[in-house]
């Protein structure tokens, strides 16, 4: 009989894609790559008893430097495979809070999209993805920890049409919970986290430490086919058309405390 070789890893660094806004995030995240190969060969060693040496340090070409939102992905990342797999951790921020820069991006990744001002910054993210997964005879998974507000309200309907469609559906969603880190005076964000495919495959709900298997999973991160709710302007029945809702937008001259209250009662008793 011949003799059997002995087993490598067939997971390189050259597999891995990455594109990182801060420069010294981009050092950092290309060095963590260094570590972690060294670490599983480490491991991989230990359970085979061979592995491939780490040392020389091999290039990471493929994680790079600059706004993931203005680089086409596919230019970046290789096709030479069967199945992708892509996740981030996009910035928390609010359609309320954008800035200039922010807003920059958003009429780049939207430049047709009606209703994208209403949108968080993280749906740009989940829209260039979806755009990514388009491609035939590749898997691709995609997941990323998101805002719980992309999961609400009026963002799903101007959203996940654009998102879910071509056979792209969620295949897996961890619940809003609160999120917070060790930074000074951090402030706690409620987030999702949503998975996307391209492929069919289980669903699966995750929410407080529990899972649930599920036939799909809707927009609003329930078990449920996909089905959204629109605004619309005329109500369904025969009753007087609401222009905005309870929403109190007059600067706060109608909000009244206890004395305010009942001074106003004592003037105008009709009221």
């Amino acid at each position: 009989t011949g003799q059997i070789s002995q087993p490598f890893s067939v997971i390189k660094l050259s597999q891995f894609y990455g594109i990182e806004l801060d420069d010294f995030a981009h050092e950092v995240a290309i060095l963590s790559l260094w570590l972690a190969e060294h670490q599983m060969n480490v491991e991989f060693k230990v359970e085979f008893g061979e592995a491939l040496p780490s040392l020389p340090l091999k290039p990471s070409e493929g994680i790079i430097s600059g706004n993931s939102l203005r680089i086409d992905w596919e230019k970046l990342c290789s096709r030479e495979c069967s199945e992708i797999f892509v996740l981030g951790n996009p910035p928390y921020i609010g359609a309320k809070n954008l800035e200039a820069n922010h807003k920059e991006d958003m009429g780049h990744v939207f430049p047709k999209l009606k209703g994208s001002g209403l949108l968080d910054y993280v749906c740009c993210w989940f829209y260039k993805a979806s755009k990514f997964m388009r491609q035939e005879g590749v898997s691709v998974k995609v997941a990323f920890v998101s805002t719980s507000s992309i999961t609400q309200g009026e963002q799903v309907a101007v959203l996940w049409p654009e998102v879910l469609k071509d056979g792209i559906e969620i295949f897996f969603a961890v619940r809003a919970f609160n999120w917070s880190n060790n930074a000074k005076d951090n402030a706690g964000v409620h987030c999702v986290i949503v998975g996307l495919s391209n492929t069919q495959c289980s669903k699966t709900i995750f929410q407080d430490h529990y899972a649930k298997s599920v036939g799909s999973i809707s927009p609003y991160l329930a078990d449920g086919s996909y089905c959204i709710v629109k605004k619309r302007s005329k109500p369904l029945s025969d009753l007087p058309k609401m222009a905005i809702g309870n929403k109190p937008i007059d600067g706060g001259n109608y909000l009244f405390d206890e004395a305010e209250k009942d001074e106003l009662l004592k003037k105008e008793p009709q009221v």
